[in-house]
Order: C-alpha cells, then sequence, then structure tokens
C-alpha cells in the first residue's frame, strides 16, 4: 500500500506541484485520543490555514477484521 500511495503522492506532486509526503504507522492525537494509524498523508494547501497542512488518514483493514467470515 505505501508503494502505491507513494507513486500517487509523486504523480500528482509533478502534475500540481504540492507538497505531499506519506508516512506509514503514525501516532495522532484528536481530541477523541491518541490513535496509530496506517497511514497519515500531509499535503500543503494554498492558502494556507494555521499550520499550512491537511491531513489524510488512510487505515488498511481486511476482511478479518471487519466481518470475521470471507462471505
Amino acid at each position: 500500500m505505501l508503494i502505491a500511495l507513494n507513486e500517487n503522492i509523486d504523480f500528482m506532486m509533478e502534475r500540481l506541484a504540492l507538497p505531499i509526503s506519506c508516512a506509514p504507522q503514525v501516532e495522532i492525537e484528536t481530541n477523541k485520543g491518541k490513535y496509530r494509524v496506517d497511514f497519515l498523508i500531509d499535503v500543503w494547501v494554498n492558502p494556507p490555514d494555521e499550520d499550512g497542512f491537511k491531513y489524510i488518514v488512510v487505515e488498511c483493514d481486511g476482511h478479518e477484521f471487519h466481518e470475521r467470515t470471507k462471505e
């Protein structure tokens, strides 16, 4: 998944000239507590908000996590 995300991020950076990065297994803190996310994508936005970045969280879970059966 990291390879696919990075390939698409590289494409977007070239086409849109936006600074974007992707990091696996990042701990984030929200108003509901601390969480470890599978991937955190940072995207620079223009005009910038308070810190200049927006964050996208990607979680990857298989059928065993969600359904417990292949059906």
